[in-house]
């Protein structure tokens, strides 16, 4: 077995639609054999209903007394965490996926796929290594996950802030994709969980040190709530953990950085791990994913071309443009033009004319 390496696990999906994701193993294949994409919305919701238990189990391990404890450092929340928190509690914070422009036309055939669902794909960690992370993470025997259907594991993101926001966005590094397909949260939140930064450096670089099977490849039991998948029903942690932060530098992440990779002193919350090896809050959603899951599409380089944006109209997906780093609405329809060609507007300058 290759040994994990230092990949962000945020950038998994990207790298995985690299090349021609939607083949030869295709969602609806696998889907059928699972009650279609129902049944594997309802398997998923299962595994993080049991995520729920562990997370209560797992909940001592912050420091808290109790859920009291933890309701009373919400109170005390203040200043520009005020902000913080009402995204948390209030759902607006925004889940995001990132992927590389030259998978655009995959994403619209097979949906987000993950490493286990095209493993003839390039990547920087073998299935096996990543099959041992994600078992850890949910408290799971390795060869009970490793037989779970490809389709129901995880595609990987992160969270961010709402439209509007004064909390900037946090640095993402170029390769991980310049396209963002922001999520709608109602539809996945039932089968989203999250880890405060990088879920695979984190547990990774623990178990190396901790965990003597790590490096024959076993899996482990998950030493502290900060090392396993946390449901979003459980996201109030997120809140002492990181308002500190958000706080200090008005981005809504974590200040973690190679030379400072610990969380905020003011973060109220014990952790097994001392730091977020990353600057965001990773999510993870389980089971299928696709375009009709996707609330808007964000461009962060060049705009999507005539074929791809005539399906994010089928799907009512509205394109923002991110160059600036604020997207602002980058697309309207005025008219039906001639020939079946769809006239659309510019308005990041002039507002100019334009066909597809």
């Amino acid at each position: 077995m290759k040994p994990i390496r230092k990949t962000s696990s945020a950038a998994f999906f990207s790298l995985l639609l690299l090349g021609g994701c939607a083949s030869p193993g295709r969602p609806g294949a696998e889907s059928g054999r699972y009650g279609g994409r129902a049944g594997l919305v309802s398997r998923a919701e299962e595994l993080v209903a049991g995520f729920e238990i562990l997370s209560d189990k797992l909940f001592p391990t912050t420091g808290l007394s109790g859920q009291a404890e933890l309701s009373a450092l919400l109170r005390e929340s203040g200043g520009p965490g005020d902000e913080f928190t009402a995204m948390i509690l209030g759902e607006t914070a925004r889940p995001v996926l990132y992927a590389r422009e030259s998978i655009r036309l995959s994403i619209a055939d097979g949906g987000f796929l993950n490493i286990h669902s095209a493993p003839a794909s390039s990547f920087a960690v073998s299935v096996a290594s990543r099959n041992q992370v994600e078992a850890s993470l949910a408290d799971m025997a390795l060869e009970k996950y490793a037989a779970l259907p490809p389709y129901l594991k995880p595609k990987y993101g992160i969270l961010l802030p709402a439209p509007g926001s004064k909390l900037g966005a946090p640095a993402i590094a170029k390769w991980y994709g310049t396209d963002a397909y922001v999520i709608r949260l109602g539809r996945v939140k039932s089968r989203l969980t999250w880890t405060p930064g990088d879920s695979l450096d984190r547990l990774a670089k623990w178990a190396s040190l901790n965990s003597p099977g790590w490096s024959k490849g076993e899996a482990l039991s998950p030493p502290g709530w900060d090392l396993a998948f946390i449901p979003w029903s459980r996201r109030a942690l997120i809140i002492p953990l990181m308002a500190g932060d958000a706080a200090a530098s008005g981005v809504f992440g974590f200040a973690s950085t190679p030379e400072v990779p610990f969380y905020h002193p003011a973060a109220k919350v014990k952790t097994i791990f001392p730091g977020p090896n990353a600057s965001y809050l990773e999510i993870q959603i389980w089971g299928p994913l696709d375009l009709a899951d996707v609330e808007e599409f964000i461009f962060g380089k060049n705009p999507p071309e005539a074929e791809f944006l005539k399906i994010l109209k089928k799907y009512r997906i509205p394109v923002f443009d991110g160059r600036s780093g604020k997207p602002v609405r980058w697309l309207s329809l005025l008219r039906p033009g001639g020939a079946g060609l769809l006239v659309y507007r510019d308005c990041r300058g002039g507002c100019a004319l334009f066909s597809v």
